[in-house]
């Protein structure tokens, strides 16, 4: 026992003792309760001296990056290798055979003059700077030259949000630079004013003024493909008068966005100026190259043996884009994502079509229609030559969330509405199957599907004593007045209400199988004019993904679709398209992100 605690119990005994004996217990309890405030009054000030905004160490630094933020992103970055040295010699085997493998500004210097077989090759950095230099000095090696993209609202740019590039980051520039390769700006400013506020064609000259500064000799850009431009609508490259939308939407639009965790909005108005005026020559999306192959996400944007077959036979102006991220450069595990990738057979590459029966099963849950069962079954080599469907069809998600709660209609009811056998062919087996709810039973699957078509064409009508509802041909009803006594007209779903009702039906098939991701294809509607009044719902996938995380979108340009079956919903009419329409569908939600995911989900069983 220490001297003060000695002393203060001899006290407090001495105190004690000559009090009288009527007082000794109150006082005992007295000095109880200030012992126990005093040591409460001790705790609350210890509480708020650690509160106060004191100086504290400074965190380790790399080159003006904490290591412990260095070492988080190469433990996640090791684990995104998509490619391996067998793709790095397939890669040098077609470069070794071209006439010449240069920058993109020296291309784009050369483009009225190339010679036969003539590359561009260019890389975004993205997210993985120590990966460039690798890639860089693999290529040096080789005699080539290239551009490295950096993007300047990344990790590594500046932590500290000062808009400085670190000098980690020109570091690494510094070394790709003197290998003789071209430094670009990977341009997300109009992400970056949507995200964090300001003008994008401030921010934009801000960073290449910093990167000028530094000596280097900026002239091109490439915009970078941030998720907002994909949610919201827009690319990068509209801050330049030379770069219209493809989509053909007007270059002055304004834009918005909600930060889906704080809910604070953001607007930003387009304002396209020239590249002049920033100092840039080139937009690499535009620099006129005949062809162009791209990875994104572990997947190539076309059979990489057919494109260099047919570049190495025909020749041309070849751009080639990679993401150092994705690229095993060292002794790193590689994680190829085989089961997007085509399947092979003993005699050869497997018919897209045909498939492999005797592959493993790839279980689907399907909720969607001919969009959704043609995209699997025309090409079933991007899903392990197997793929195994449960599906429904004919039904809006609203039935199926309708079956949960009141339940659905039986093909009884169904015949005692509407005249089943004056329906003949796929008209009857439609009518029939809007009651089939065989997907709410699925336990297992790699992959959910959805496609835009029944929420967007079906009318529908409620049973006003049982609750659930159906579609019906007005023409084949039994007996339109009793009809309408017994149900009630709730026509379209708005798109508001579909993006509910598709978002709950998602939760719930996850609930079932795993959080396995969601292809969710757009169904091509150009040639239905039936539907042309519902415009809006070709935004149904992307309102869906903003809402729902690992929803990839399959959606493209009405000018890439290829009718098949033409004349089969009218004159001129149709719904479906070419084997090639829908893998053009499933690639762009692969380039989302979607192959990764399945990669790493496992074949047979949820979890």
């Amino acid at each position: 026992m220490t001297d003060a605690r000695v002393s203060r119990v001899s006290l407090k005994s001495r105190v004690a003792a000559a009090l009288p004996p009527a007082w000794r217990e109150p006082a005992r309890r007295a000095y109880r309760a200030t012992d126990v405030l005093g040591r409460r009054a001790i705790h609350r000030a210890r509480t708020a001296a650690e509160a106060l905004p004191l100086p504290r160490p400074p965190a380790p630094m790399v080159d003006g990056i904490p290591i412990r933020l260095l070492q988080a992103k190469r433990r996640d970055l090791e684990r995104h290798r998509h490619f391996g040295r067998r793709d790095l010699d397939k890669l040098a085997e077609m470069l070794d055979r071209a006439d010449g493998v240069v920058s993109v500004a020296e291309a784009y210097r050369r483009r009225e003059h190339w010679p036969e077989r003539f590359v561009a090759m260019r890389h975004d950095m993205d997210h993985d700077v120590e990966n460039a230099i690798k890639f860089a000095r693999w290529e040096a090696e080789h005699g080539w030259k290239s551009t490295y993209y950096v993007l300047h609202t990344d990790w590594y740019w500046n932590p500290s949000g000062s808009g400085q590039p670190s000098a980690f980051v020109l570091r690494a520039l510094d070394e790709i630079a003197s290998l003789g390769h071209e430094i670009g700006i990977h341009n997300n400013a109009i992400a970056a004013a949507l995200r964090y506020g300001g003008d994008p064609a401030s921010i934009l000259d801000r960073d290449l003024a910093a990167l000028r500064r530094h000596g280097f000799e900026i002239v091109g850009t490439a915009a970078h493909g941030d998720p907002l431009a994909r949610s919201v609508g827009f690319a990068n490259y509209e801050i330049f008068a030379e770069c219209l939308d493809p989509h053909g939407r007007p270059a002055g639009r304004t834009l918005e966005s909600a930060d889906p965790v704080s809910g604070r909005r953001s607007a930003v108005t387009l304002r396209p100026m020239p590249m002049r005026d920033f100092g840039l020559e080139y937009e690499a999306y535009f620099i006129g190259h005949t062809r162009y192959l791209s990875e994104a996400e572990g997947r190539w944007n076309q059979g990489y043996d057919e494109l260099a077959a047919a570049f190495l036979q025909e020749g041309g102006f070849l751009q080639i884009l990679t993401h150092p991220a994705h690229w095993g450069l060292s002794d790193e595990v590689i994680r190829p994502i085989p089961a997007m990738t085509p399947a092979r057979s003993d005699t050869g590459r497997m018919d897209p079509e045909r498939g492999d029966p005797t592959a493993e099963p790839f279980p689907i849950l399907v909720r969607g229609d001919c969009c959704s069962r043609r995209a699997i079954l025309m090409n079933k080599d991007l899903f392990g030559g197997n793929p195994r469907m449960v599906r429904d069809e004919k039904s809006r998600s609203d039935f199926f969330l309708d079956h949960l709660t009141v339940g659905s209609p039986e093909e009884d009811d169904i015949g005692r509405y509407m005249d089943i056998d004056r329906l003949t062919g796929s008209h009857r087996d439609y009518a029939l199957t809007q009651r089939t709810r065989d997907t709410l039973n699925v336990e297992a699957a790699r992959l959910i599907v959805f496609d835009s078509y029944a929420d967007t064409n079906f009318k529908a009508w409620r049973h006003r004593e049982h609750g659930w509802k159906l579609w019906v041909y007005p023409r084949y009803l039994r007996d339109r007045r009793q009809f309408e006594r017994e149900f009630e007209r709730v026509d379209y779903l708005t798109l508001d209400e579909a993006v509910e009702v598709n978002t709950k039906l998602i939760e719930r098939y996850r609930a079932q199988v795993g959080d396995v991701p969601v292809l969710y294809l757009q169904q091509p509607t150009a040639y239905y004019r039936k539907l042309d009044h519902r415009d809006e719902f070709g935004r149904l996938g992307v309102e869906i993904q903003k809402r729902v995380p690992n929803v990839f979108v399959g959606d493209i340009d009405e000018s890439l679709l290829e009718p098949e079956d033409l004349n089969s919903s009218g004159p001129g009419q149709t719904l479906h398209f070419s084997g090639p329409t829908y893998r053009r569908m499933i690639d762009v939600a692969l380039e989302q992100g979607l192959g990764e995911w399945l990669s790493k989900i496992p074949a047979t069983s949820r979890g």
